[in-house]
């Protein structure tokens, strides 16, 4: 169900500075989101490590206001709105309910599961949906026991953002997938391209930030 409901590809907001930056970057890639196919879908994740919580959220908020202004201009057969998922400091999706979900980086979801807790506990809406950042079998198996509903490991390939990495190529991402029931997203050195490849080795999508 969750599979479902997941978009195919997730644009990961880059470094940006200013709220005005965050509303450029938007409108940038509203259109083509919101008329995307269905089999296409996209998602952003509003990625803003070095913000406060206090202009984080006036960030999420002012996205949900821009895609809320678009979807009244767009033509009928646009598609489904393109999902918001938040990120860093968890307070954020109690004060942005408006937001389709959150991304947990690998700590977080630890934390999660080791409380004896699941990802169910962390919506302030039924309908949200939780993800996780995994780089390897035991923090895809931390995912799995922290119930988000998708998990996106990386990187599968080389990437500008982490030169120093070592890449698991395709085969060892759809190998160790391979073992999770749950939606898996590839990241790293992925573009949106590479869907194809990602949903022939069992995946739901992929995600990214410079070549998005």
């Amino acid at each position: 169900v969750a599979a479902a409901r997941l978009p195919a590809i997730w644009r990961i907001t880059p470094a940006l500075s200013s709220l005005a930056e965050v509303q450029s970057w938007a409108e940038q890639r509203l259109r083509s989101g919101l008329n995307a196919p269905a089999d296409a879908r996209e998602g952003w994740l509003l990625r803003l490590p070095e913000w406060s919580l206090d202009n984080y959220v006036l960030a999420a908020e002012a996205l949900v206001g821009l895609r809320a202004q678009a979807m009244e201009q767009v033509s009928g057969d646009a598609s489904s709105p393109i999902m918001l998922s938040l990120h860093g400091d968890l307070r954020a999706l109690q004060r942005v309910p408006a937001a389709d979900g959150f991304h947990l980086n690998h700590h977080q979801a630890r934390q999660l599961a080791d409380s004896g807790q699941t990802a169910a506990s962390l919506r302030s809406r039924a309908s949200q949906l939780v993800s996780a950042a995994a780089h390897s079998e035991a923090e895809l198996a931390v995912a799995l026991a922290a119930g988000v509903d998708s998990a996106w490991l990386s990187p599968v390939l080389l990437t500008p953002s982490h030169p120093d990495a070592t890449s698991l190529g395709w085969a060892q991402w759809a190998q160790w997938l391979a073992k999770v029931p749950m939606p898996v997203y590839a990241l790293g050195g992925v573009s949106p391209a590479d869907i194809a490849m990602a949903r022939k080795l069992g995946g739901q999508g992929v995600a990214g930030i410079s070549l998005f």
